[in-house]
């Protein structure tokens, strides 16, 4: 029987070194004294205190004569004092058997004495792990093994291994889980400490990543913390869990709160916060802030979106004007319809129109309308009803609402039944002209309409010599409905006294876009110069509600607005340097800030609960000079809350209301 072990001679120096690199410890490393002396029996009743007492005298032989006194073993250098104390348990019944057990079951054996993880791979359920005199004979070797391969693993970022380690219930006394799990907790109390670290300094305005707009600093936070590993772990680091999950939330909400107000990075670092399985209050309040910031991020997004699509939206109000300006031309009959028709073939192009975002979708639907009322022109002011048809149909392919769809249906019903009037009338007037053909006519017949034609003149005459102040006119007012056809198709549209079904004229609405509004200065405001003094401290600390509000900073001496700011629901914003001065506040209350379509986000205005109020308090922004030399920096808190009644309207006639023209009134 030949033991495994590697038996130390005649080291030199380089020897040495290798010696400190391998030695380690031998408290609470597993030596198994089978594998010690080389016993290779498979039944524990053959092994006998004879072959005990034969393999021990051999093994000490052996080191007496290295010239080291001891030897290496599974990787540990053990001395003669080492060896022997492992075999001693040998003459202790129970440590007899458990050690035999651990002897037969090499995965267990291996992973005691070497940290091997095919352990946890082979792991089958043994009655003996019941035992509780084996567990607390095998725990205090188990716990390190554990401790260290977890957290080795974990620092590595080995998914794989983890779950298998985790795979398995340590065989340890439930209480010691801590010993198992020390290392690992330590890693996530110091990857915490690191998050912190960087809070702080961005507090401290020392951060790196400041002046970097806190680019790069959702892949920092990833590096610290792998959420997918963090949450795989067993419940006893849920505490720590729940702490770093916490301190993400709390950096993600520094960053999109006043000074920075930078949604993006703010949005990466809470979805890490929101990855995390944190559980109770802490969950509840990240959960939150994820939402909060998420639905900002997405409302960015959306702008910006948007102002990809914004040359294509400004070419289709081009497109507008062109259309209503060939209407005008077609009213005032400055253009052939025929011209009008080529026009709108190449000028107007449905795929590119209907192929636009649905950011585009409110212009699509004033091309299609401003299309028919040319359509309506080309017919009432040029009588072309089949190109006024073929004008309605390129409004009729596009992609609209249905309130717009429903419109140019009714358009083509109603130009339908007009085209169909005149093709009835036509075919009248054919069969009337056949009853009389022209060869038979007599003289008698030809004298007659003479005489017609000249009562006719006459009375025509006369007519217009009485009601000349009466003929009808056509304007723009008729832009939107069809005049109906004439009882004769000869006889000219101006002749007969009809008045049109609908006089509304067809003008562009303006569009408005809800706009999401960040906290802080709103500016590019005609009239409106903001003024700093940088070397004050002045704040006007703003703190809104229940509402939204827009607030403008008014100087008593000039009447001249110097800030606007905006302040979301449940948020605060600071003015700050705010020059020395007496002021007072024009202020908006609502929700649901929106902008008409090519105009600054400043005149835009609340389409929700909208009020408006006149804070006469002053502001006295001016320092206060002591007589021993201190000097008194003045601020104010401001808290904008509203109240509704019943039918979800504020009261608006308080003394201090104000019309919306008198506060955009700069």
């Amino acid at each position: 029987m030949q033991a495994h072990k590697t038996i130390r001679t005649k080291p030199n120096l380089q020897k040495s070194c290798n010696l400190a690199d391998t030695h380690f410890s031998t408290t609470m490393s597993y030596i198994n004294p089978y594998e010690l002396l080389g016993i290779n029996s498979t039944n524990l009743s053959d092994i006998d205190s004879k072959t005990v007492l034969k393999e021990r005298r051999k093994l000490t032989q052996e080191i007496e004569l290295s010239d080291t006194d001891s030897i290496i073993h599974n990787g540990i250098e053990l001395t003669k004092a080492d060896c022997l104390t492992a075999v001693d348990d040998l003459d202790d019944r129970n440590k007899r058997e458990f050690h035999f057990f651990i002897f037969q079951n090499k995965p267990l054996n291996n992973f005691l004495s070497k940290g091997d993880l095919l352990f946890f791979e082979k792991y089958q359920v043994e009655s003996i792990y019941k035992l509780p005199m084996f567990i607390s004979f095998i725990a205090p070797y188990f716990e390190p093994k554990y401790d260290i391969a977890l957290s080795t693993n974990y620092k590595s970022g080995n998914k794989e291994n983890i779950k298998k380690i985790l795979s398995v219930q340590p065989l340890t006394v439930s209480s010691f889980n801590e010993s198992c799990y020390k290392s690992t907790y330590e890693i996530l109390k110091d990857a915490d400490k690191e998050i912190n670290l960087i809070i702080n300094e961005i507090k401290d305005e020392k951060s790196p990543y400041i002046l970097k707009s806190f680019l790069g600093i959702e892949t920092k936070i990833r590096s610290i913390v792998n959420t997918e590993l963090i949450n795989i772990l067993p419940g006893y680091f849920q505490g720590i869990r729940n702490q770093i999950a916490m301190s993400i939330r709390n950096l993600a909400r520094d960053i999109n709160n006043d000074p920075y107000n930078l949604i993006e990075p703010a949005f990466k670092v809470s979805s890490i916060a929101n990855e995390i399985e944190s559980d109770g209050l802490t969950k509840q309040t990240v959960s939150k802030g994820y939402s909060i910031i998420k639905g900002r991020y997405e409302d960015l997004l959306q702008q910006n979106e948007n102002r990809k699509y914004e040359p294509h939206i400004d070419k289709c109000y081009s497109l507008i004007d062109a259309i209503v300006a060939k209407r005008d031309e077609v009213n005032k009959k400055e253009i052939s319809a025929s011209i009008v028709n080529n026009w709108v073939n190449s000028n107007i192009s449905i795929t590119e129109l209907n192929n636009l975002p649905s950011a585009a979708f409110q212009v699509r639907n004033l091309v299609a309308l401003s299309l028919k009322s040319l359509s309506v022109a080309v017919w009432n002011s040029l009588d072309e009803i089949d190109i006024a048809l073929d004008v309605l149909a390129k409004a009729t392919s596009l992609k609209v609402n249905e309130d717009t769809k429903a419109a140019l249906v009714e358009a083509k019903i109603q130009l339908d039944e007009l085209k169909a009037k005149i093709q009835r009338q036509r075919l009248a007037n054919l069969q009337q002209t056949t009853k009389y053909p022209t060869k038979e006519k007599s003289s008698f017949g030809v004298l007659l309409v003479i005489g017609v034609i000249i009562l006719i003149i006459y009375l025509i005459s006369n007519s217009n010599n009485s009601h000349s102040s009466s003929s009808p006119s056509y304007n723009d007012n008729s832009a939107n409905s069809y005049s109906i056809p004439p009882a004769s198709v000869d006889t000219a549209k101006s002749d007969l006294n009809i008045t049109p079904t609908n006089t509304d004229t067809y003008h562009p609405e303006p569009v408005y876009t809800k706009i999401a509004m960040s906290n802080g200065n709103i500016s590019s405001c005609s009239g409106i110069e903001p003024k700093y003094d940088r070397n004050i401290t002045t704040k006007l600390i703003i703190t809104a509600e229940l509402t939204d509000v827009a607030v403008k900073l008014y100087d008593y001496k000039t009447d001249r607005c110097i800030r606007y700011v905006f302040v979301n629901n449940g948020s605060t914003y600071t003015v700050k340097n705010i020059p020395e001065g007496r002021y007072y506040l024009k202020i908006a209350y609502g929700n649901d800030w929106e902008v008409k379509e090519g105009n600054p986000i400043c005149q835009g205005r609340f389409t929700t609960h909208a009020s408006f109020k006149k804070d006469l308090s002053v502001y006295d922004f001016n320092k206060t000079h002591y007589d021993d030399g201190r000097v008194s920096i003045p601020y104010y808190t401001l808290k904008l809350y509203r109240t509704y009644t019943t039918n979800t309207y504020e009261d608006n006639s308080a003394g201090n209301s104000i019309s919306e023209s008198d506060f955009n009134n700069n």
